[in-house]
């Protein structure tokens, strides 16, 4: 009895590849995003920093004059060295310039200002700190201070190593919050757009599971109709491939089936029309017709046995004991022994080995043998009286080809890709009286397949069938 499993009626939640691709592309995106906006303000910040220290290194070009001008007055740096307040003072006179309207870049507040100076530094000719400090693992920018044409110091400034300006940091903040309201857009919109496309891929992907539903429970699927080149459009395609030959075995289930039936119901039909006859006094019981129900239930008996063999092969029950011996004696031993019914049905059988020396294949001598017995009755059913029958084993590379044929009648050129089917027949109401239900050929395919041969049916120049077999030789030596 079929059990059918929904997803939905688990203990965990069923979530649809929809969401699932939907979510997926959602957190890759919100992911990379958040990671630009991260790099995106982490090189800002460094480079409005940069930006900030740059701009206070171009204010040392303000200060330069008015300290050069002090150091012609004085002709030394030491006044300012003993009195650091003129450095405060000529500090604010350079920066802020007579009757300059724009806000004093220095800050007001004493505490303030007392950092802000703090930033700036006076060094001499030969960068030695005369005012200022330094702090451990900074380099100041500096501008050279020139008198009579020679460098008598440096001024320069500490970078800064975050932003302290008022201005500055809610510039900063500002650009912050914005680049995060874009990040939250770009989040919003791939959020929205990716629902549309979650579900034209996974469009396809509901079909396919519908087909094989159907599928699933035995009804006619539908070819899918999917134009896409790519792997869903290569999995539809394979689907229609499966679909069609899920439907081709179907029907050859069918027919196998029915051909069985009525394979075994001829000779029971015959017995019991046999026996009816005999049990009401019609038909004596006599020596005649004991052999003729012999021979009604040796064909149902044979019928029985193929049916039985191919079960086997089918299932992989069947069991080969492979060794290395060659094929020229098992073929020799065959033609011996039916030679008395070959005689009876006026035809004639030809051994031709052409061979050098014995060739050993990797063969079950049973199975073979039986597979030489079908043949051998597959062109007693078929061959005409007086026939001819030759078989040819010839060496071929690595393989040993054994050529089976007969003589007329022939078989037509388009039965012959057929004639390994089971139940198949070319003539079966010829075949039906001469004892053949179709599975003689089917059964010689299934021992070829075994040994690793291969087999093939066209026409032979006697007037008949012509098969070739190629049994691969044995490595071992």
């Amino acid at each position: 009895m079929k059990q059918q499993i929904n997803p939905s009626s688990s203990g965990s939640m069923f979530l649809s590849i929809r969401w699932k691709l939907y979510f997926l592309v959602v957190i890759t995106t919100s992911s990379v995003a958040l990671a630009m906006l991260g790099l995106i303000q982490w090189s800002f910040d460094q480079g409005f920093l940069k930006y900030i220290n740059q701009q206070d290194k171009n204010q040392l070009e303000q200060i330069v004059p008015e300290i050069t001008s002090y150091y012609h007055q004085s002709n030394s740096w030491q006044p300012l060295v003993n009195h650091p307040q003129h450095w405060a003072d000529l500090l604010a006179k350079a920066l802020n310039p007579a009757g300059q309207e724009s806000r004093p870049p220095i800050p007001i507040h004493r505490p303030r200002f007392r950092a802000f100076l703090r930033r700036y530094v006076l060094l001499d000719e030969q960068q030695q700190l005369l005012i200022g400090h330094i702090p451990k693992q900074a380099s100041p920018l500096i501008q050279p201070i020139e008198a009579n044409n020679q460098v008598v110091g440096f001024v320069g400034v500490i970078p800064r190593k975050e932003l302290s300006d008022f201005n500055d940091i809610a510039f900063a903040e500002s650009q912050r919050q914005l680049l995060l309201v874009i990040t939250v857009i770009v989040i919003a919109l791939s959020a929205l757009l990716t629902i549309p496309l979650a579900g034209s891929i996974v469009s396809p992907v509901q079909k396919l599971r519908k087909a094989v539903s159907t599928l699933a429970n035995q009804k006619q699927a539908t070819t899918l109709v999917i134009k896409q080149n790519d792997e869903i459009g290569l999995l539809a395609a394979d689907f229609n491939q499966l679909s069609l030959i899920l439907e081709q075995q179907e029907n050859l289930r069918r027919q196998w089936l029915a051909d069985i039936a009525h394979e075994l119901r001829t000779p029971i039909s015959v017995l019991q029309a046999e026996l009816e006859a005999i049990e009401d006094g019609i038909r004596p019981l006599t020596l005649n017709s004991i052999q003729s129900l012999q021979d009604d239930l040796g064909r149902l008996t044979r019928l029985v046995n193929d049916l039985h063999h191919l079960a086997q092969e089918d299932i992989g029950a069947t069991d080969y004991h492979m060794s290395a011996q060659p094929l020229q004696p098992i073929l020799e031993k065959l033609a011996n022994r039916y030679m008395p019914l070959l005689e009876k049905h006026q035809l004639s059988i030809t051994v031709i080995d052409q061979c050098a020396k014995p060739v050993d294949l990797e063969i079950d001598a049973d199975r073979i043998q039986q597979l030489f017995i079908n043949l051998l009755f597959n062109s007693l059913h078929y061959t005409d009286s007086p026939g001819q029958i030759n078989v040819t084993l010839k060496p071929l590379n690595d393989k040993l080809r054994v050529i089976w044929e007969d003589s007329a009648p022939q078989v037509p050129e388009d039965s012959l890709p057929y004639l390994f089917d089971r139940l198949y027949r070319v003539d079966s109401s010829r075949q039906r009286v001469k004892g053949g239900a179709g599975l003689g050929l089917a059964i010689v395919k299934a021992i070829t397949v075994a040994h690793h041969a291969q087999i093939s049916a066209e026409q032979s120049s006697l007037g008949g069938l012509k098969l070739i077999i190629d049994f691969p030789q044995s490595k071992t030596r």
